[in-house]
C-alpha cells in the first residue's frame, strides 16, 4: 500500500475512493450516458474532468467508446509587449 494510499484511508476509513463496479459518464445540458470500452476506468478521475470521447451511441443508452483524451494543463501564452 503506497503513502498515498495509507493517507487516503485515515482520513476515510477506506483505501480507494472508487469501487470495482464504478462508471464514467458523459453528461451535458441534453443527456447523461455512461462510458463503455477503451480507456474507461473511473478509479483514477475526478469529477469535471474536461475530456473528448469518440464512438457512437450504443443501444441500452450507453456511449461506446473508441478513443478518448483528457484535457491537461494549458499552455502559457505571454501576451506582454516589450517596449
Amino acid at each position: 500500500m503506497s503513502a498515498q494510499e495509507r493517507g487516503l484511508e485515515a482520513l476515510t476509513g477506506r483505501a480507494k475512493l472508487a469501487a470495482p463496479d464504478d462508471t464514467l459518464v458523459l453528461e451535458d445540458a441534453s443527456a447523461r450516458m455512461a462510458l463503455r470500452g477503451v480507456g474507461c476506468p473511473a478509479g483514477p478521475l475526478v469529477t469535471g474532468v474536461v475530456a473528448a470521447v469518440r464512438g457512437a451511441a450504443a443501444p441500452g443508452g450507453d456511449f461506446d467508446v473508441k478513443a478518448r483524451l483528457a484535457g491537461g494543463t494549458p499552455l502559457l501564452v505571454s501576451n506582454w509587449s516589450q517596449s
